[in-house]
């Protein structure tokens, strides 16, 4: 089979109405209302923690949500030969954000730190920090 020759590719016009990618931020910094509310609840000793979990959350995490939206959760009723496993598969990304989230404490913080701030509400904090904002709508299914 002869090869084509195709010409190269070419610049037609630049795009000006789109804005720049939303990655390489502080997810926690960047968010006024939730920095009010953790010093509003008390819990100004998390600042910091907050803060350098929303910096590693606006990097690669930010992809590791755009995939886990992508590719949700599936669930196995049976395997090929008829027995019932109920068994979940779950994309990697999940598994990504999971040990992160297990790594800074999110689901465990109002009781392995009692302090002021360290509640049900201080702990909303920390995860929405570490929550990605979602890019798109979301789908329905």
């Amino acid at each position: 089979m002869a090869a084509i020759d195709l010409p190269p590719a070419r610049v037609t016009h630049e795009v000006l109405n789109q804005p720049p990618p939303l990655e390489h931020y502080n997810l926690f910094e960047q968010d006024r209302v939730l920095v009010e509310a953790l010093a509003r609840e008390g819990a100004d000793w998390a600042r910091e923690r907050a803060s350098a979990l929303g910096d590693i959350a606006g990097g690669e995490p930010l992809a590791w949500g755009a995939q886990a939206n992508t590719h949700t959760p599936v669930l196995r009723t049976h395997d090929r030969y008829g027995h019932r496993i109920d068994a979940v598969e779950f994309h990697p990304a999940w598994h990504h954000l999971m040990r992160l989230a297990v790594q800074h404490e999110l689901h465990a913080l109002p009781w392995r730190t009692p302090r002021p701030g360290a509640t049900r509400r201080g702990q909303r904090c920390s995860s929405r920090s570490a929550r990605p904002k979602p890019a798109t709508a979301a789908r329905s299914r």
